[in-house]
């Protein structure tokens, strides 16, 4: 019987920074770990291939730093590869801009995107030995999950995934059955509330904003999140909106591969009718006429709301959130203290906040599902801040499956 090695780089008992490396030659996801102070980065190896599941860069973030000693091949669906140039573009200027240098150089990202191959879902490729097949996960679009089949080892990565469709993606797609698991976690001790009744309390939040003269601040992920606001925005027929950031580029991307998204033709509507604010003179001009404001980031580590909230501070304003939070982020830090702070400045903002859940991950019952439908001899539990209880819980509902809360640095063989 065939032994398959697996190591676990990144993203053991921690959301971020996944990277595992199967036989030292292929890597599923190699990504960095942000919200820090500074950026934790995984090693630099000489591998064949990163297998990447999605542009986020807690998933791609690393890519550039195996160019200090290899040049393997990145293998993702076309629209995961563009927004992670993106992404990792941003990501590199943002670093330099904010004092800390990252451990490649900028010609590494150059060297990568030349080693961009793209794959289509339910695509089968030979990687390094392993055939290797992707599916939609329904997280952001272009999100993977991957199927590897090495002599009749079946290995499903799950990636970042989500069974249910969303306005801008339908639920995720499964292989019918694997030996092996391995699981992102990032709600697995928790279900998320039910989207109509939390949709309902988003727009109750703008209404009640807009009616009492307040600006809306929505800092959101440029990839995805944006999207689906605007999505829900133009659903009820808001006016007056302004997005900023880099949710101009990823959504030309995201409209660009417009066979993997639904609501095309909605998307595209909202985004015709929004105002593009392109530069400080144009955002000026946004704050006196506009008051909705859609914008990167999602955490308040940098982009234009920052920007906005100095610019804003004593306006009558509102600030909704409607994605996760890092623990020491920004934005985390003005939820719960009311004061925002970064490594330039530190003001009290006196504004009512509100936090809504429209995560594009898989909730816990989900989770539990996944199991139940692919019915694997072994589940990996990663991608988690209590991958223990979660690995648990498995164990409780399926006997007969052998399941591990792995940590960094841990080898398996299966």
């Amino acid at each position: 019987m065939i032994k398959i090695k697996i190591e676990f780089l990144g993203g053991a008992h921690e959301v971020g920074k996944s990277g595992f490396l199967l036989d030292g030659r292929v890597a599923l996801d190699y990504g960095v770990k942000i919200g820090m102070e500074e950026p934790e980065y995984l090693p630099s190896l000489k591998i064949d291939a990163v297998l990447l599941s999605h542009a986020h860069l807690d998933h791609c973030g690393s890519i550039p730093v195996l160019f200090n000693k290899g040049h393997p091949k990145t293998i993702a669906t076309p629209e995961t590869l563009d927004l992670s140039k993106m992404l990792l573009m941003d990501s590199y200027k943002v670093s330099l801009k904010q004092g800390y240098k990252p451990p490649y150089r900028k010609q590494n990202i150059k060297k990568a995107f030349a080693r961009f191959d793209p794959i289509e879902y339910n695509e089968q490729r030979n990687v390094a030995g392993f055939n290797v097949e992707y599916f939609d996960a329904g997280h952001i679009p272009g999100s993977s999950g991957i199927l590897l089949n090495k002599e009749g080892k079946r290995i499903f990565y799950t990636g970042d995934i989500n069974l249910s469709s969303t306005y801008l993606l339908n639920g995720a797609t499964l292989p019918k059955k694997t030996d092996v698991l391995i699981m992102e976690s990032t709600y697995g001790n928790r279900e998320h509330p039910p989207r109509e009744e939390e949709e309902k309390r988003f727009v109750d939040a703008v209404n009640e904003g807009l009616e009492k003269g307040e600006k809306i601040l929505l800092p959101c992920f440029a990839v995805g999140r944006s999207q689906e606001v605007l999505l829900m925005l133009n659903k009820y027929r808001y006016k007056k909106i302004a997005i900023d950031g880099m949710i101009k580029q990823s959504s030309e991307i995201i409209l660009y591969y417009k066979k993997n998204i639904r609501n095309y033709q909605n998307l595209k509507s909202i985004l015709d009718r929004v105002t593009w604010v392109r530069g400080t003179r144009a955002r000026d001009e946004a704050i006196d006429t506009k008051n909705i404001f859609v914008t990167t980031s999602g955490m308040m580590t940098g982009g234009p709301i920052v920007y906005l909230l100095e610019k804003m501070r004593n306006d009558n304003i509102r600030i909704i959130f409607t994605g996760y939070l890092v623990e020491d982020t920004p934005g985390r830090r003005l939820f719960e203290t009311g004061i925002f702070s970064n490594d330039e400045d530190e003001f009290p903002i006196d504004a009512p906040m509100f936090r809504f859940d429209f995560s594009a991950h898989a909730g816990q019952s989900e989770l539990l599902d996944i199991v139940r439908r692919l019915n694997p001899k072994k589940v990996f539990v990663v991608h988690g801040d209590d991958t223990d209880k979660f690995a648990d819980l498995i164990s409780d509902e399926f006997k007969d499956v052998d399941v591990e809360a792995p940590e960094i640095g841990d080898v398996a063989t299966i």
